[in-house]
């Protein structure tokens, strides 16, 4: 079980809410698809980091889906601060795919560090940083 000190959540400012924010990243973000996620980048210079956290009915019930999402946000929260500054003005979106609930905490992290290198918005470097 992931526990988290209260002091360590991931800020409301940096939540990505309202259905015209996901709907803009949708559309407008590229997509970098893995095995157990799928991460949506839209970049603008004029926007803050936001991130939203999504697992549909497919990853399995309510309890999966929770628990898909915790995985997802924890992960996110320990890259965030190794991102570039190019990383720091987009919106991000990561989607659950099915088999996220049943993986373990290290190799989410594993795909989710690979995915943002990808796109370029964590460096090289910080793909050696400390796993969970």
């Amino acid at each position: 079980m992931i526990m988290t000190a209260r002091n360590e959540r991931l800020p409301a400012r940096e939540k990505l809410r309202g259905r015209a924010l996901f709907r803009r990243v949708y559309q407008e973000g590229q997509a970098f698809r893995g095995r157990l996620l799928v991460m949506i980048v839209y970049r603008a210079p004029d926007l803050e980091r936001r991130a939203g956290f999504v697992s549909s009915r497919k990853v399995g019930n309510a309890v999966r889906r929770n628990r898909a999402r915790r995985l997802l946000r924890e992960c996110y929260r320990r890259l965030k601060a190794n991102m570039l500054e190019g990383g720091r003005r987009a919106h991000y979106v990561f989607i659950a795919r099915s088999a996220l609930p049943r993986a373990e905490l290290e190799s989410v992290f594993a795909e989710m560090r690979d995915l943002m290198v990808r796109a370029g918005v964590l460096g090289v470097s910080s793909e050696n940083s400390s796993d969970p």
